[in-house]
């Protein structure tokens, strides 16, 4: 063992047990709340400290990086009973190498900002910078994933209309009818552009049916360690004048056996970027997740599998599979990942990662 793979594997102990010093402590909530309690500021952060192997595209030499997958800075709260807002903050990558070997140092921004006006729960109205609805995996938190990342395939419409990891300028409707077993959501939003901004507004809509407990929050989970009953089916449409992408998605995550739980995830996207979005030609993403939690030592082992198939010739194909193991000493406020992901694309060598990440969370 050289020196700095010494140095390397005593970092991360390091920022194991500091992490879990800090995570241990992450139970209450950072408010400020009115006298009577109607009105609430929230304070937060999520920290995740990742270290990565991967093989170069030519998988002959490996790139190492120990970075910040994600540096948030989080704020909530609601000024009365049916007006509420969030913002968080992010700067992904941060310190994480570049193939000319220059750290991202890049400014930290605005990720999502929004306000809810609540009349009833049958009817809210979302206004700002916000995810789309799309899927179910689009929906999800980053603070609260199955897995060591959310899928790989899930955001490719950011690029070509402008949004940002899947975030969006719009406003949306959205509520819980049918004594909450159905959710609905339907937006307006910036997408593209175009020169003299002429191009017309992004549209996007979902329904979700929840047989048994919905979620009621704006982002979904990816885990909730079976102490809910969570059954979901969804759909949802994405349309700007001659892109379109369709989804068809479900979920569970289950208790079974008394404390222990189940989770399965699978998400199909169709993209056809049309004329309007050329760069974003038809494909198929999909998204299959599945873990089993183990409540007595708090263990996850999951497996994760991500594919990406063109429908026009001469592009390639990706596959990913991957394999890891969560453990949540502190639930989603703390928690330590590690995966191996096989990288498969057509007409590349096959290329292998490793990753470890440390989260901490508090919000």
């Amino acid at each position: 063992m050289n020196a700095k793979t010494r140095r390397t594997i005593i970092f991360l102990m390091s920022a194991v047990f500091f992490a879990f010093g800090i995570g241990r402590q992450a139970h209450a909530e950072w408010k400020i709340a009115s006298a009577d309690g109607k009105s609430q500021i929230k304070i937060g952060f999520l920290a995740q400290l990742q270290a990565e192997s991967i093989d170069t595209t030519d998988a002959k030499r490996t790139s190492t990086n120990i970075y910040f997958r994600r540096l948030r800075f989080i704020l909530g709260g609601k000024a009365n009973e049916h007006l509420s807002f969030f913002l968080d903050t992010d700067c992904p990558n941060l310190g994480k190498s570049d193939s000319d070997g220059k750290k991202n140092d890049s400014s930290i921004y605005i990720q999502d900002m929004f306000v809810t006006y609540t009349f009833r729960d049958e009817f809210m109205l979302d206004g700002g910078l916000f995810l789309v609805p799309n899927s179910y995996n689009t929906l999800q938190s980053a603070a609260n994933p199955l897995t060591l990342d959310l899928a790989s395939f899930s955001y490719l419409s950011s690029s070509p209309t402008g949004a940002r990891v899947n975030r969006d300028y719009g406003f949306q409707a959205r509520g819980y009818v049918m004594k909450k077993h159905v959710e609905y959501r339907v937006g307006a939003f910036q997408g593209a552009r175009g020169k003299d901004s002429t191009m017309p507004l992004r549209w996007a809509g979902r329904v979700a049916i929840w047989p048994l407990e919905a979620q009621t929050g704006i982002y979904y989970f990816g885990t909730g360690f079976g102490q809910k009953k969570i059954v979901s089916i969804g759909a949802g449409v994405d349309h700007q004048q001659d892109y379109q992408s369709v989804d068809m998605d479900f979920f569970t995550d289950l208790p079974i056996f008394g404390h222990d739980a189940i989770t399965f995830q699978t998400d199909w996207i169709r993209y056809d970027g049309g004329h309007t979005f050329t760069q974003l030609p038809r494909q198929d993403a999909w998204l299959v997740e599945a873990g089993y939690y183990f409540s007595k030592i708090k263990i996850t082992p999951y497996v994760q599998y991500n594919g990406l198939e063109f429908k026009q010739p001469g592009q390639h194909d990706e596959n990913r599979y991957q394999g890891g193991i969560s453990y949540w000493p502190n639930g989603h406020n703390m928690n330590i990942k590690f995966a191996v992901t096989s990288l498969r694309k057509q007409g590349s060598p096959n290329r292998i990662q490793v990753q470890l990440q440390v989260q901490v969370f508090q919000f």
